[in-house]
C-alpha cells in the first residue's frame, strides 16, 4: 500500500508542521494535510464507517445518506466526504488565531437545549454560518475539543450537502499514536509505521449540518435523542468553527496569508483527483473587535 506524503527528511513520528511557526511549513502542511485526508478517506473511510455501523446501529452522516438502505451508507458517506475533501480550499489557524477562535466561539450566542428536542442523536442540525468557501479543510495549531476517548480535535472539513452545509471534524492522530507509545501499546517504530499508513488526522464521530434556513428543518427518524454533553459539545465545536471563519473572513481581524499551490503542490493534487486550491494562513496579530462590531440577527 502507497503511504502517506510525510515529509521523507523528517521522521520523527511525531513532527507537526503547524507548531513550527514557520507560515511556510505551515502552509505546506496544509497540502500534505488534504492529500493525507483524502486517501484515509479513500483507502479505509469505508470499513472505517461501516465498522461504527455496526458498532452503533447509525452513522453520523448527512440526512441524505440516512435516506439510503444501511448497507449503502458506508460507502456513500465514503464517497462523499472523498468529494467534499477533493474540492476543499485549504485554512489554517496559528496557536494565537486558534485561542482567539475558541475565545470568540465562547461569546457567540448559544442555543437552548430544547432546540434538539425533536433531533435524533445522529442527526444533529444548526443554523448556517457563512463558511470562507464552500467547500474548505481548516486545521487549528492545537485542540479545541476531544473525542469521547480524549484524543484533541484539530481540524474539520466541510462542503454542501442537501439542506446546508455538512461539517466533519478530525482528531490528532499523532497524539493518539504518540499516547499508545507511552503507554507500551505499541513502539516507536510501530507509531511510525502507523501514522505513515493512516496519516497525522483520525476520523472521529463528530458531524453536524449545519441547515441553511431557506430550507425547512426536515423531521427526524425515531431514535435517542442527544445526551446534554453531546449538544454542548457540538454546539461548543460549531461556535469555535464560525470564529475560525470570522477571523478568516472578516478584515483586520487577523493577519491573513493566502498562497496559490506552487506547480509542485498542484500537480500532486491532480495525480491523486484532488483540486489545487489556495491554502490561507490566519495568524498574529489578532483583533477581535471588528468581529465583535459586526451586527448580529440573534
Amino acid at each position: 500500500m502507497r503511504r502517506f506524503d510525510e515529509p521523507r527528511d523528517r521522521d520523527r513520528f511525531d513532527l507537526d508542521l503547524f507548531r513550527t511557526g514557520n507560515a511556510d511549513l505551515q502552509i505546506e502542511g496544509l497540502y500534505r494535510l488534504r492529500r493525507s485526508a483524502h486517501e484515509a478517506i479513500t483507502v479505509f473511510g469505508k470499513a472505517v464507517y461501516g465498522a461504527n455501523l455496526d458498532a452503533t446501529g447509525g452513522l453520523t452522516a448527512p440526512p441524505a445518506i440516512h435516506d439510503l438502505p444501511a448497507e449503502q451508507q458506508p460507502k456513500a458517506l465514503a464517497e462523499d466526504e472523498a468529494a467534499r475533501v477533493a474540492g476543499a480550499y485549504l485554512y489554517a489557524l496559528d496557536e494565537e488565531a486558534t485561542a482567539a477562535a475558541v475565545q470568540l466561539g465562547s461569546e457567540l450566542p448559544g442555543f437552548e437545549p430544547g432546540s434538539f428536542e425533536r433531533l435524533a442523536s445522529r442527526r444533529l442540525l444548526l443554523e448556517a454560518f457563512d463558511p470562507p468557501a464552500p467547500s474548505g479543510l481548516l486545521r487549528w495549531a492545537s485542540g479545541v475539543s476531544y473525542t469521547c476517548v480524549g484524543t484533541p480535535v484539530i481540524g474539520c472539513h466541510w462542503g454542501p450537502s442537501p439542506g446546508g452545509t455538512w461539517v466533519a471534524w478530525w482528531a490528532d492522530n499523532r497524539a493518539a499514536t504518540r499516547a499508545d507509545v507511552h503507554s507500551g501499546v505499541v513502539n516507536e517504530r510501530q507509531a511510525k509505521e502507523h501514522l505513515r499508513v493512516v496519516g497525522p488526522l483520525m476520523f472521529t464521530e463528530l458531524g453536524v449540518l449545519l441547515r441553511s434556513t431557506a430550507v425547512p428543518l426536515p423531521e427526524p427518524p425515531a431514535g435517542p435523542l442527544p445526551s446534554q454533553v453531546e449538544i454542548a459539545q457540538y454546539i461548543a465545536l460549531t461556535a469555535t468553527l464560525a470564529a475560525s471563519w470570522a477571523l478568516l473572513i472578516v478584515p483586520e481581524a487577523a493577519r491573513v496569508v493566502t498562497r496559490a499551490p506552487t506547480a509542485n503542490q498542484a500537480a500532486q493534487d491532480r495525480r491523486r483527483g484532488i483540486t489545487p486550491c489556495p491554502a490561507t494562513l490566519a495568524s498574529a496579530p489578532i483583533d477581535l473587535d471588528p468581529i465583535r462590531r459586526l451586527p448580529r440577527n440573534n
